[in-house]
């Protein structure tokens, strides 16, 4: 079981489309010290990078961001302030990408969810049944 702080983090995202259709899923893992807060923003930033990547390739512009930390939403959207020197470079990376996806016409809303709604979350854990032997 990972351990937060610890010396993995695993973050994961999925994209649905307006028919709740899969068109998207991706896991990575970081290796070093790092907490559970820094892997979720880091699951919000590799899906934003998805949508810049495939901005031109996505007919709907209209995207709900759905993440089940409180912290990274209220950061990103700007009702809290962030006071940790480690998140804030991840709030701004985030910010900006959501900038350059408005600047392409998009729309997005990020909302906290109840992590047993979060999709994710059983991806990220199945990730990291399947990979914490070979990169201890």
């Amino acid at each position: 079981m990972p351990k937060n702080p610890g010396d993995l983090g695993i973050y994961c995202f999925i994209a649905f489309d307006d028919s709740g259709n899969e068109i998207a899923k991706e896991c990575r893992h970081y290796k070093g010290w790092t907490t559970n807060n820094e892997n979720e923003y880091r699951s919000v930033i590799l899906a934003l990078e998805w949508l810049a990547t495939n901005a031109d390739k996505l007919q709907d512009k209209r995207v709900e961001i759905l993440s089940d930390s409180q912290l990274v939403v209220n950061q990103v959207t700007g009702k809290w302030m962030c006071w940790e020197e480690r998140l804030r470079p991840l709030m701004l990376r985030a910010r900006a990408l959501i900038q350059k996806l408005k600047d392409k016409g998009f729309w997005i809303r990020i909302k906290w969810i109840r992590r047993h709604h979060n999709l994710a979350d059983e991806l990220t854990w199945d990730y990291y049944r399947k990979i914490k032997h070979s990169i201890r």
